[in-house]
């Protein structure tokens, strides 16, 4: 004689309740991974504001703001020294090309400028750049 078959269990339940167990410690692992990695960027640049500078020299006058762009782990030397470096942003903007400065090519002209001069002045690398965030230049 043949056995009665036996009833099938339905492990749909199972299934639902595996898949939802899985798709939760999944998104743990991520968000953990996420906040592991989050946690050890830090900024690689800081930014110290100057001005606004005023400059009258004998051709022209400058009116400026800048940020000065150095290292995060450099901002204490410049807030340290922000005297010396303001003082050496001026007497840049005293010698620059007005020509040159009134060019296209005239802002990026004088951030290089403005940078290599402080650099050079204070005998230092820590200013990576100088960032015009307003500027007017008149002749006088």
């Amino acid at each position: 004689m043949a056995k009665p078959a036996q009833p099938r269990r339905d492990n749909i339940v199972l299934y639902a309740v595996g898949g939802a167990l899985t798709f939760v410690l999944i998104g743990f692992v991520v968000a953990w991974f996420y906040f592991k990695q989050s946690a050890h960027l830090e900024p690689q640049v800081a930014y110290v504001s100057f001005g606004p500078l005023v400059v009258r020299a004998s051709h022209y006058s400058i009116r400026t703001s800048v940020a000065v762009q150095t290292a995060n782990s450099q901002e204490s030397w410049v807030q340290d020294n922000k005297q010396q470096v303001e003082l050496a942003l001026q007497e840049a903007l005293s010698g620059i090309d007005q020509d040159r400065a009134r060019q296209p090519d005239g802002v990026a002209y004088l951030q290089t400028v403005l940078r290599d001069r402080v650099n050079a002045q204070l005998h230092t690398k820590n200013v990576q750049d100088v960032l015009l965030t307003d500027f007017i230049i008149q002749s006088n």
